[in-house]
Formats: C-alpha cells, sequence, structure tokens
C-alpha cells in the first residue's frame, strides 16, 4: 500500500499507525508536478511490493521441495510498462495473467492452511500423555498450575518446532519436566 504523506496517522509519539494496512510506505510526492505521474509512481511500487511478496512465496516453495513457482519477470517489465505509462503486447499479457493465476492459486492454497492453523497445533495435554506424564497428578493441579506448567512446555516445544533442539534432547527435557519437578512436586503442594 502506498500512501500519501496526507493519508498517514501519526500517534502523539510521532510513530506511523497501520491500521488496517499490512505493509506501506509513505511517498513524499511534493517534488512530483503531476498527478498522473503519482499514480503511475505509486502503482509501480505496489508492483515492486508484489514482486516481494512473490518472492517470499517462491522461496517457501522451493524451500518445501515444491516446482511451483510464480514468474517476477514479467512484474518488472509490467513496472517499466506502468511508469511509462505503455501497454503490454498480447504475449506479455499472456505471461502476466498466468503470473497473476499462479499467484491466486498459492493465495488460495495459503488461505487454506490458514484456515487450519488452529486445528494443525494439538492441546499440550496430547503431548503430555504421549511423554508419558502421570495425568492423575496433572488433573489435580490448580489452573494456574496448569498454565505454568503449559507454558514451560509451550517455550520447550517451540525450540523443538523451530528445530533449535533436537528430537532426542526435547524429549529428554520434556520429561524431566514432568517428572523431576513439575507435575509430581507441585501437584504435592
Amino acid at each position: 500500500m502506498v500512501l500519501q504523506k496526507e493519508q498517514v496517522d501519526v500517534n502523539p509519539k510521532g510513530y506511523l499507525e497501520k491500521r488496517e494496512y499490512n505493509s506501506f510506505i509513505v511517498l513524499d510526492s511534493s517534488g512530483i508536478s503531476y498527478d498522473d505521474e503519482k499514480e503511475l509512481l505509486c502503482h509501480s511500487i505496489e508492483i515492486l511490493n508484489s514482486i516481494r511478496v512473490v518472492k517470499k512465496a517462491n522461496k517457501m516453495c522451493s524451500d518445501f521441495k515444491s516446482d511451483f513457482q510464480i514468474n517476477t519477470d514479467i512484474y518488472y517489465k509490467a513496472m517499466d510498462s506502468v511508469l511509462n505509462n505503455k501497454s503490454f503486447s498480447d504475449a506479455d499479457l499472456k505471461s502476466y495473467f498466468e503470473s497473476e493465476q499462479k499467484k491466486e492459486e498459492f493465495l488460495i492454497f495459503s488461505r487454506s492452511l490458514a484456515d487450519n492453523e488452529n486445528e494443525l497445533y494439538l492441546p499440550y495435554e496430547v503431548d503430555f500423555i504421549l511423554l508419558d506424564m502421570n495425568m492423575g497428578a496433572y488433573n489435580i493441579l490448580n489452573e494456574r498450575k496448569k498454565d505454568t506448567l503449559r507454558d514451560i512446555y509451550g517455550s520447550l516445544a517451540c525450540e523443538v518446532r523451530y528445530k533449535n533442539i533436537g528430537i532426542s534432547d526435547f524429549i529428554l527435557k520434556a520429561k524431566e519436566l514432568f517428572i523431576s519437578n513439575s507435575v509430581i512436586n507441585v501437584a504435592a503442594e
């Protein structure tokens, strides 16, 4: 999103308020004399931002060993054409709209994942059972103690999910957490 300077909300500390925009830049267009030039520049910046997002999508697909890629070359060409207020040839239009279709395909796929994000994560109690925690002792904990245990375990679980520690180390630390101090000792308090 490209905002003109007069469109930007600044809070009392002088920081920009993001509002409903995911990402934006503020364009001081006082040096640009014609409104149509401002508009073309804004559109070209929007294309540049789209290239940035497409590159992130392409990298994600590559990281997952997928052949799915969105052609960014046509967007650089589109940016040049927009800045010069020139239309595309039929061949370029075909390439552009093929890339737009691939972008939409990626967005539909990624939205389907986002819609299921909460369903991907299991309650920690499932892990607790699988890691052989004494669930009888866990169930008699008050909510504050359960929350504390879930917080400690959650930090450890994030470490293994992000591959900051190995799975074997994680299992040892998790079992140690349950056996040595948390459930048995906390339940006894």
